[in-house]
C-alpha cells in the first residue's frame, strides 16, 4: 500500500511539473503548499523557497483594472472555479507577466477542515503582444504609422456623437501634398513613400497627444484637433505648413519644395455624419489647390 501511494505521488508530481501552466496549492492560511516548475519559472523562486510562505509574497498576482491583489480578494466563495484574465504577475527577478487562469476551492469531504485552494495560471504575455501587433497593423497605415481611414472614421463619428450631447470645440483639418504626383512620376513610388514618412513625422511633432491623425490614401491626410478653436487650429495648420515648407526633399539630385493644400472645418453639433464633414474639408482642399496650392482654406470662411 505504501509503495502504491509513493508511486501515485511521483506519477502526479511528474504530471504537474511537466505542464506549461503554473500550478500553486495553498492551505487555509494562504500559505503555499506546492508550486510546480512553471510557477517556479514565473515567480523566480524554487519550490523549496516558496513552500510555507504567504502566497502574495511569492506569487504576486495583481488585478490590472484596479491594481488590487487577486489573493485573498479573488478567492471563490464555493467550489465553482473563479476565472481571471489580464492579471499581472510580478516575478522576484523583476519580470512582469500577463496571466489568465482560475482559482478552485477544495473543501474536505466532511467540511470539518478549512478549505484549501489551487491556483492555475498561464502566461499570455506573448499572446497579448502578438494581438496588439495585429490590432495595430489592422488600424494603422503600414507606411506612416498613422491611423488608416477605416480606423479614423469611427473616431470622427465618436467626436460628432459627443458634440450632440456636450458642448465642445474641435476642428477637422485635411491636406494633400502639392508636388507628390510629380515626385512619384519622376522617381517612382519609392521616393513618394519616403516623402510620406517624412511628412508623417512632421505631423506627429506638431500635434497634441489627444489629437487624431490619419493617412487616407496616397498623399491625403486628415487630423482632428481636439478641444481646439478655429483660431488655434489655424495656428497649428500654418505652423505645420511652414515646417513642411522649410523641409527640403531631395531625390534624384533634385531638391523639391514641399507645400500643402489644406482645408479646415470647425466641427459642431450641426454635423452628424463623417461623410459630410470629410466632403466639406475635401472641397476646401480642392479650393486651396485651385488657388495655386501652398495655402489653407477654411470651409465657409
Amino acid at each position: 500500500m505504501g509503495k502504491d501511494i509513493f508511486h501515485q505521488e511521483r506519477f502526479f508530481s511528474a504530471i504537474l511539473n511537466n505542464v506549461n501552466d503554473g500550478i500553486v496549492a495553498i492551505d487555509q492560511k494562504l500559505l503555499i503548499m506546492f508550486i510546480n516548475r512553471a510557477a517556479e519559472r514565473m515567480s523566480g523562486l524554487t519550490s523549496e523557497e516558496a513552500e510555507g510562505k504567504a502566497v502574495p509574497r511569492i506569487i504576486n498576482l495583481i488585478e490590472s483594472q484596479n491594481l488590487f491583489p487577486l489573493v485573498p480578494g479573488g478567492l471563490p466563495k464555493d467550489e465553482t472555479p473563479q476565472y481571471f484574465r489580464n492579471v499581472i504577475l510580478k516575478s522576484h527577478t523583476g519580470e512582469t507577466f500577463i496571466v489568465e487562469g482560475s482559482i478552485t476551492k477544495i473543501q474536505s469531504a466532511d467540511n470539518n477542515q478549512l478549505p484549501e485552494y489551487v491556483i492555475v495560471f498561464r502566461d499570455t504575455s506573448e499572446m497579448k503582444k502578438l494581438s496588439a501587433i495585429v490590432d495595430f497593423q489592422a488600424s494603422h497605415d503600414s507606411l506612416t504609422g498613422l491611423l488608416n481611414r477605416d480606423s479614423f472614421i469611427p473616431k470622427l463619428q465618436e467626436i460628432l456623437d459627443d458634440l450632440q450631447r456636450n458642448a465642445g470645440s474641435h476642428v477637422l483639418l485635411g491636406f494633400d501634398i502639392d508636388p507628390y504626383p510629380q515626385i512619384c512620376q519622376g522617381n517612382k513610388v519609392v521616393a513618394g513613400d519616403e516623402l510620406l514618412r517624412e511628412v508623417a513625422d512632421i505631423i506627429r511633432s506638431h500635434i497634441q497627444r489627444r489629437d487624431i491623425s490619419a493617412r487616407f490614401r496616397d498623399d491625403i491626410f486628415a487630423l482632428i484637433l481636439r478641444d481646439c478653436t478655429v483660431e488655434e487650429a489655424v495656428g497649428v495648420a500654418e505652423r505645420l505648413r511652414k515646417a513642411i515648407g522649410d523641409f527640403r526633399f531631395t531625390c534624384g539630385g533634385i531638391d523639391y519644395h514641399i507645400s500643402l493644400s489644406m482645408g479646415l472645418l470647425a466641427l459642431t453639433d450641426a454635423y452628424t455624419e463623417p461623410k459630410d464633414v470629410l466632403q466639406k474639408v475635401d472641397q476646401a482642399c480642392s479650393e486651396a489647390r485651385q488657388q495655386g496650392g501652398d495655402r489653407l482654406v477654411i470651409y465657409g470662411g
